[in-house]
């Protein structure tokens, strides 16, 4: 069994969407979210491919299936030449 983060493609993003969905309603008990009419949380990932560049998303795949995602921030990138990296969403 092989375990590997993967990033994102641009072309990939509705399949990160559809686990986004899932994502959301794991923390919708603490977050209080509801579905809206399309029975869908409302959620925009966008700006990790259009937004400033701070973003990493990544797929974990384990043995070449999709198990989860995992989102890292490269805080204070636009101030640090070694920015930390924060884990900013995670499931899987």
């Amino acid at each position: 069994m092989s375990i590997e983060l993967v990033p994102v493609k641009r072309s990939e993003k509705y399949i990160l969407e559809n686990l986004y969905q899932l994502y959301e309603y794991d923390f919708s008990e603490y977050t209080k979210l509801d579905i809206d009419k399309d029975g869908r949380y409302a959620l925009s990932i966008d700006h990790y491919w259009e937004g400033d560049g701070r973003w990493r998303p990544y797929f974990i795949k384990v043995s070449d299936n999709v198990a989860g995602f995992v989102v890292v921030l490269l805080e204070d990138m636009d101030l640090n030449p070694d920015p930390d990296h924060v884990v900013y969403d995670l499931s899987g």
